[in-house]
């Protein structure tokens, strides 16, 4: 018995693993991978799903397809992950949930019989839609990855791709998806004024920061300036009277300077907080966020609105006013 068991032993120890990769590549050949980026921004549901997985299939069945698993994966807003491991599992269930939809991920695990090989060749063709990275995280990530593919990839609404022998089979189902991707209805867009608020934000910003405090420093050089010119016999009188002009102003433009940024703060706020419309109308919730984006759209729009009309309207006021004074003053 100990002598059988130290043959096992010996025979395990002889085989090398370096002739056992080249056993096993000479097999099964070495899989390269091409990525696409689906990078516009669409709106697909239930029904599109099936018609990609559709159109797949019906490309596979011109191979010799000896094998194929599909896996649908949906990450949902509760943080709640599901995973399907076939199409009919997929197709069974009931999506009128109040759950919204984050991201889906589709992968075909599929192996087809090549004239040039032994031995089927494994092919993956891996579909990833929405949940792409927010615009303040991007300068984080590009701070801690140094890839830029991977920063491409994570910035796109979709990615698609295929880990291939075969690069004419490759290059066909990657058309298939970008085909049936571009032919999906396009999202609901931001109107002009959010698209060019959240564009300009900071320059906004900067402008209803920087404007009601320049209005108040002309309105109190135009006070001082005439009240200094009509000086004739600088007594104490007139100096204390200079005094009190150039206290009021520096106040007014120390308390114009933090209202300013007051509502340079609400506008930009206002601005970072419109929100985009899901790519998604897979549940119930998804279809229900329409109408609930777009409610808190229009009330940031409102209050951009306000505050920007706000801050026009005291630097016309301090405008006016120092008009005024100049006028009288002359």
């Amino acid at each position: 018995m100990s002598n059988i068991q130290e043959q096992k032993t010996n025979l395990v120890k002889t085989v090398d693993l370096d002739h056992f990769k080249s056993i096993y590549y000479l097999l099964n050949a070495k899989p390269d991978s091409q990525i696409r980026l689906l990078k516009d921004d669409k709106k697909l549901n239930y029904e599109d799903l099936i018609e990609l997985n559709s159109s797949i299939i019906t490309k596979l069945k011109t191979e010799d397809l000896q094998t194929s698993i599909t896996t649908i994966t949906i990450v949902f807003k509760s943080k709640k992950v599901s995973t399907y491991n076939s199409w009919a599992e997929f197709e069974r269930t009931n999506f009128g949930i109040s759950d919204q939809t984050l991201s889906i991920s589709l992968n075909w695990d599929i192996n087809i019989k090549l004239p040039e090989h032994d031995l089927p060749q494994r092919h993956t063709l891996k579909v990833r839609l929405g949940s792409p990275v927010r615009p303040n995280e991007i300068f984080q990530l590009m701070l801690t990855s140094d890839n830029d593919e991977e920063l491409m990839e994570i910035t796109s609404n979709g990615v698609c791709k295929v880990d291939f022998i075969n690069a004419i089979i490759a290059n066909e189902l990657l058309m298939i998806v970008e085909d049936w991707y571009s032919s999906l209805r396009n999202n609901i867009q931001k109107n002009r004024i959010i698209r060019f608020g959240e564009k300009y934000s900071r320059h906004i910003g900067l402008f209803i920061e920087a404007i009601i405090p320049i209005s108040i420093i002309v309105l109190s050089y135009n006070l001082l300036s005439r009240q200094i010119i009509k000086v004739v016999d600088w007594n104490s009188n007139k100096i204390n009277d200079v005094l009190f002009m150039l206290t009021i102003s520096i106040i007014l433009i120390f308390v114009s300077s933090i209202i300013s940024k007051l509502v340079s703060n609400r506008i930009f706020g206002k601005l970072k907080s419109f929100i985009g419309h899901s790519m998604f109308e897979l549940t119930k919730g998804d279809r229900n966020s329409i109408d609930e984006i777009n409610r808190i759209n229009d009330k940031n729009k409102t209050g951009v609105i306000t505050q920007f009309i706000i801050a026009m309207v005291v630097t016309i006021i301090s405008l006016f006013i120092g008009k005024m004074v100049d006028y009288f003053l002359q």
